[in-house]
């Protein structure tokens, strides 16, 4: 079966494993004995392989939480290369499960409530007195506090069973990405910061008239909205967010599709009018990454839409080595054309995503194996996990972040996570997963002093703030029965049927691809707008009204939790 899989993809890989649990169930799963250690399933961060460790186990993260819980953890790597969804299927269909799994459990067919249906992992309120096992995990997502009903309802199953400790994205601060641009050349020009159309418009005139040949360049997906991503740029001035998302229908909140909203097609009118202008990288339909930073950073482009890390992170140190007056700003998003208003969209993470620790039927002690994962939601593990230990990894300082003139407790990295090279490591990224898992694994996510010793530059640091978008849209007190915040157009982590899996996997092949290559060749002038109308009305017909449907219901069972 694992020759087989191989050759297989993942897609279809992963439609096996239900049929091949069916029947199974808890009382065919047979559970090991518990001997003080545990085997968890788990794939290495890139970072913490380049740092040389061939193994979790020789993590001090990992090392630390054997001394001070007193289990010890066998893991289990997926081989190098493979995909989460590959190396997951071959798991799953292994006879003995390990006993605690990482996964994304979106991505399992049917979701979390199928693999607990399945025999493939527990609910953890059927065998587990959270409340009283977990007091670190149930501070977050348990009933006693109300500004945890996100959480929860992100967290538990259609049936509203937990079935992990997942990744939770805890704090106000959850804007990542948004377009940049060059300061040294608004200082030098004597232009401000772009808020509206106009301000991009005549920066990208300045810019090519200054030599500046590709004065726009991104990724498709950031300017054509129509696949995955989730992130915005120009379109918030239109009143209109990317792919699926929640806004208000009649003053109800329901899923919508950025290609259908009125203001859509004015977007796709203005880059069109642009890319005429010679503004917008006349390769945006290919151009990856790294060409995108090359461009940014050889004064071929001025203006860009990324992220803080991966994008400013980036470009700042290299186009510094050539230019030491080299700096870069993040924009606001765009004002609205019709109204002036400030954007009611960002890009922004989830209050918990469906990656989580979950404990497998298999488990010969589903409590151990349950405290264990609480251990880094709770206040000691927290720190252990973001920030190391005090005075190797970290110290403790105060000072007042926020400008209240309140200082406050906060954790600032030593130079071995600040300076990498004292790590022998080549970033801080590396340095950080050298020691600690601080983001992206289940646990507390995106902590804001992670995050300033993470961003190393004073334009990132201040990215943070201008892309977090907290004010409400009208500016009146919170309706739960309408969006009232950026963050609540986000569409939130939902469960699916197996059924509805399918079909969304299946639609999206038929939908996506063929709607993004008329874009394209709409924003490049060898078809009409009305042709893009057209083509909108197709893709709605062949599968895009469908996958409404389908959002639309899971996100009723959500709302119903």
């Amino acid at each position: 079966m694992k020759k087989l899989l191989k050759v297989i993809s993942a897609v279809a890989a992963l439609a096996i494993i239900a049929s091949a649990f069916v029947g199974c169930g808890q009382s065919a799963q047979k559970r090991r004995d518990y001997d003080g250690t545990l085997t968890y399933w788990v794939h290495m961060n890139g970072n913490t392989q380049n740092a040389g460790l061939e193994d979790n186990s020789e993590m001090m993260l990992y090392k630390e939480m054997e001394k001070r819980t007193g289990v010890k953890i066998n893991f289990i790597h997926p081989a190098g290369g493979s995909t989460g969804n590959e190396a997951a299927t071959t798991m799953f269909l292994d006879e003995e499960l390990p006993d605690i799994i990482e996964y994304g459990w979106e991505s399992y067919p049917g979701g979390p409530e199928q693999a607990i249906e399945d025999g493939v992992i527990i609910a953890l309120d059927d065998h587990i007195d959270l409340k009283t096992v977990c007091p670190g995990y149930w501070q977050y997502v348990g009933d006693d506090n109300p500004e945890n009903e996100a959480r929860k309802k992100a967290v538990t199953t259609n049936d509203g069973k937990f079935y992990g400790f997942n990744i939770l994205n805890i704090g106000s601060t959850k804007g990542f990405a948004g377009i940049f641009t060059r300061k040294d050349k608004l200082d030098e020009w004597g232009m401000k910061v772009p808020e509206t159309i106009e301000d991009y418009e005549a920066l990208f005139a300045k810019a090519k008239a200054e030599g500046f040949t590709k004065p726009l360049t991104s990724l498709i997906g950031y300017l054509s909205l129509i696949k995955g991503s989730s992130t915005v740029g120009f379109s918030t001035a239109f009143d209109v967010g990317s792919n699926f998302y929640v806004d208000d229908i009649n003053g109800k909140p329901e899923v919508v599709f950025t290609a259908n909203q009125p203001g859509h097609v004015e977007y796709v009118t203005l880059l069109k009018d642009w890319y005429k202008k010679g503004y917008i990288d006349p390769d945006f339909a290919t151009v990856a990454s790294d060409q995108i930073n090359s461009n940014m950073v050889n004064d071929v482009s001025i203006v860009s839409i990324g992220y803080i890390g991966s994008s400013m992170g980036k470009i700042l140190p290299a186009a510094k080595a050539r230019n030491a007056n080299y700096e870069l700003v993040a924009c606001p998003f765009p004002k609205n054309v019709n109204t002036g208003a400030d954007s009611e969209f960002q890009v922004c993470y989830n209050a918990a995503t469906s990656t989580a620790n979950a404990i497998t039927y298999q488990c010969g002690d589903y409590e151990a194996a349950a405290k264990w994962c609480d251990y880094v939601y709770t206040e000691e593990g927290m720190i252990l996990q973001l920030f190391g230990i005090e005075g190797e990894h970290h110290t403790v300082q105060e000072y007042d972040f926020d400008g209240d003139g309140t200082p406050e407790k906060h954790y600032v990295y030593t130079d071995l996570i600040a300076k990498p090279e004292t790590s022998d490591c080549n970033t801080v990224a590396e340095a950080m997963y050298k020691y600690m898992l601080p983001c992206n694994f289940p646990g507390y996510n995106q902590h804001i002093d992670y995050l300033m010793g993470y961003y190393q530059e004073d334009c990132q640091k201040d990215a943070i703030k201008i892309w977090n978008v907290p004010a409400s849209k009208d500016g009146t007190d919170a309706d739960t029965d309408k969006i009232d915040t950026p963050q609540e157009h986000q569409l939130p982590t939902l469960n699916y049927t197996k059924d509805e899996s399918a079909e969304l996997n299946e639609l999206k092949t038929v939908c996506e691809s063929p709607l993004e290559a008329t874009f394209v060749d709409v924003v490049m002038g060898k078809k009409s707008i009305e042709d893009y109308k057209a083509a909108i009305k197709t893709a709605n017909d062949n599968g895009y009204a469908k996958m409404l449907e389908i959002y639309n219901a899971a996100y009723q069972r959500y709302l119903a939790k």
